[in-house]
C-alpha cells in the first residue's frame, strides 16, 4: 500500500509530521523512512586489536574542522551495562552486547593530546568554543 511521506515520518518517530500528507513517498524515501535496525550481538569478547581498528577508523572520518572532538568510554563490565540499560530500557542490546562504546562530546580532547605530546595547540580558536 502506498504511503505518504508524513505517514512514514509519523510511523518512524511516533510524532505528527509537518510534511504534506498528500505527497506519496518515492522508493528512496520509503526505504530510508521505513528502515529499522534490530541489534543482536554474539556474547564473544571483542579483541582489543579489533576495537583499536574500529576506533581508528571512526576517528579518521571527517568531523567539524577535523577536530575529532569526542572521547569514547568503553564499558565491558556487564553490571555497568545493566545499569546503563536501566536508563534506556527500550534498548535491550545495551545489556546484552559484549561491550558498549559511549561517545562523549569532548572539545578538550585535542588540547590534552597536544599537551601530552609537548606540542602547541594551533586550533585553540573561537571555532573550538563554538563546537
Amino acid at each position: 500500500m502506498p504511503e505518504t511521506i508524513s505517514q512514514l515520518i509519523e510511523g518512524r518517530f511516533g510524532l505528527p509530521a509537518k510534511a504534506d500528507a498528500s505527497h506519496e513517498a518515492n522508493a528512496a524515501l520509503r526505504t530510508l523512512l521505513s528502515h529499522r535496525v534490530c541489534r543482536d550481538y554474539r556474547p564473544d569478547a571483542v579483541p582489543d586489536a579489533v576495537l583499536d581498528v574500529a576506533l581508528a577508523a571512526a576517528f579518521s572520518s571527517p568531523s567539524k574542522s577535523d577536530l575529532q572532538q569526542a572521547s569514547v568510554v568503553i564499558v565491558r563490565d556487564a553490571a555497568k551495562r545493566a545499569v546503563l540499560h536501566g536508563l534506556v530500557p527500550s534498548m535491550p542490546w545495551v545489556a546484552g552486547a559484549p561491550l558498549l562504546m559511549v561517545f562523549c562530546g569532548d572539545n578538550r580532547r585535542a588540547r590534552r593530546i597536544a599537551q601530552l605530546r609537548g606540542k602547541a595547540h594551533p586550533n585553540d580558536t573561537l571555532d573550538m568554543f563554538m563546537n
